[in-house]
């Protein structure tokens, strides 16, 4: 069983062996290792899946993400000028 995370393939079953034995902090780790997405987004996806072990299955699981741009980059997109973050 796989599931995607982020775009990437995880284990499920791999993970869910993990929850189910007590080491959810294991499987919070390989999951960001896999997805490089941080701690608080891949604690959210192993606390998801502790809760309902099929909330993933067929679905495309992509964080939220409370990114922040500068007003700065903010005007100067709106002015089509090239922004690098």
């Amino acid at each position: 069983m796989i599931i995607n995370i982020n775009n990437i393939e995880v284990n499920k079953r791999e993970l869910l062996h993990l929850i189910n034995n007590g080491t959810k902090l294991n499987a919070i780790k390989l999951v960001r290792d896999k997805t490089k997405m941080g701690l608080k987004e891949c604690k959210d996806v192993i606390d998801n899946l502790s809760d309902d072990s099929n909330i993933y299955d067929g679905k495309i699981y992509v964080p939220e993400t409370n990114f922040k741009v500068p007003i700065e980059k903010l005007k100067e997109l709106r002015q089509g000028t090239e922004v690098i973050l």
